[in-house]
């Protein structure tokens, strides 16, 4: 992931001082969407796993659900805040109007794509709950290389498109890894099976472990 953000940050950089200020600036704002659900994300996480180790995996899939309308909700909400006061936020940082503008363009689109960031955020999340830690790994390489980092070239550099073009990029990856978690969940292929453990014995500390082979010739040191 930090390999594909270094390429198609240098793709940013080469469209001018200014778009890459605005793509900064841009991500600074957005920030706190993450913190948003990465919260939601830390409390499924950690009741998932609780659930999936007694066992009781009907209770894990609603607490996975129960948390992910709540951060889509959450999320939904400052996504329009996004989408309506973004060139505001950024006037708090630029003078430029330029710079202002172009951030106001990506917080558009990034308000746009916040449901879809609060799926990604919050199942990956479950999964990793679920004891599933490879497959949100996996996609999320997949969705940077073969989604993020190929869109900023296509849309942002050869068609010409600049910041617009580089956050829609953003948006169809997280739109992307949205679609492939909630339909793994939906087909209850998200959570990595628990090995059963054979029943033990309650008394089994109780009784002679050793074999007729270990005893010892002399009778007094059993």
């Amino acid at each position: 992931m930090r390999a594909g953000q270094v390429v198609y940050f240098g793709m940013v950089v080469a469209l001018g001082t200014n778009v890459f200020a605005a793509h900064q600036i841009a991500g600074n704002i957005e920030v706190f969407s993450y913190m948003l659900g990465f919260g939601f994300a830390t409390a499924v996480t950690i009741l998932v796993g609780r659930k999936i180790g007694a066992g009781e995996y009907t209770e894990a899939k609603i607490y996975a659900k129960l948390g992910l309308f709540l951060a889509v909700g959450v999320m939904t909400v400052f996504g329009s805040i996004l989408f309506f006061f973004g060139e505001w936020a950024g006037s708090l940082f630029t003078n430029d109007q330029t710079v202002i503008d172009n951030i106001g363009t990506a917080l558009k689109v990034s308000g746009v794509f916040q449901p879809f960031l609060a799926v990604v955020i919050v199942l990956t999340g479950a999964y990793q709950g679920a004891n599933n830690t490879k497959f949100p790994m996996y996609l999320t390489g997949v969705g940077m290389w073969a989604v993020r980092t190929l869109f900023v070239y296509i849309l942002g550099t050869q068609l010409g498109w600049g910041l617009l073009g580089v956050w829609i990029a953003i948006g169809l990856d997280i739109g992307f890894r949205a679609i492939v978690l909630a339909v793994q969940f939906s087909r209850d292929k998200w959570a990595v099976e628990q090995k059963e453990k054979p029943e033990e014995d309650p008394e089994s500390e109780c009784h002679p472990q050793t074999t007729k082979g270990d005893l010892p010739t002399c009778v007094n040191s059993y």
